[in-house]
């Protein structure tokens, strides 16, 4: 197994921008957010036989087809009580520089896959002497002689981040707001993209999220990620 060292990468802020309609409710946009969100430069590392360990240059060596770089990208979300992320996206394009034939760039792995925060659930159902059906917490029917409660507690994954289209050249993080959890706090994200041998490839980062106002709104917002030039797009190679 191979491991890597990531480097630091010093957060930017970046503005989100609403878009012109609320996705919930009418009334006019929001203004613009400061202070939301700040994002790190996105890391390239190429992965070779000389950056791996011993056991994955078999793997290398087989796909003379394939050179393979690790993309980290780290995104910061700053969370307001009053006004809380509903949900935040980072969208990878993986592309073909200048358009050149040949097969697209995809991403191989991704990580994190997926975090849930986990929820008990407690189920209760009263049952009187002759199996007829009760309120929990009801006073049985006169002459029901007593009941029977029982529960069954179980547990459930609220997701809040998961990785989507692995495999493809659109991947994309998703996270979302649980009963449990907020949005907020730093992320490292982590791609090996598979990019065919000799092209030089380019990886586009767009990155947005929807933030509920104090009157209940909920507003969709895009970030000026191509404020900071190079956090909007880095190239394999």
């Amino acid at each position: 197994m191979t491991i890597v060292e990531l480097p630091e990468a010093p957060l930017h802020a970046v503005r989100l921008d609403p878009h012109e309609r609320p996705v919930l409710g009418p009334g006019d946009p929001p203004a613009p957010r400061t202070g939301r969100l700040a994002v790190g430069l996105p890391v390239v590392l190429p992965l070779t036989v000389d950056t791996v360990d011993e056991q994955t240059r078999p793997f290398l060596r087989a796909r003379t087809g394939s050179t393979f770089h690790l993309l980290t990208i780290t995104t910061s979300f700053t969370h307001d009580d009053g006004e809380p992320f509903e949900s935040a996206w980072v969208d990878i394009s993986l592309r073909r520089d200048g358009g050149a034939a040949g097969e697209p760039p995809v991403a191989w792995s991704m990580r994190p896959r997926t975090a849930a925060e986990p929820v008990p659930v407690s189920r209760k159902v009263t049952l009187s002497p002759t199996l007829k059906l009760g309120v929990p917490g009801a006073n049985l029917e006169a002459g029901a002689g007593g009941g029977t409660e029982r529960q069954v507690t179980y547990t459930r994954q609220d997701v809040t981040l998961e990785a989507l289209n692995e495999g493809t050249s659109d991947p994309r993080w998703v996270f979302y707001r649980t009963d449990a959890l907020q949005i907020r706090g730093v992320h490292t994200l982590c791609l090996v993209a598979d990019i065919a041998a000799g092209a030089r490839d380019t990886a586009s980062i767009q990155i947005g999220a929807t933030i509920r106002s104090r009157r209940l709104k909920v507003f969709r917002y895009t970030a000026a990620v191509t404020d900071v030039p190079a956090a909007a797009s880095v190239a394999f190679g």
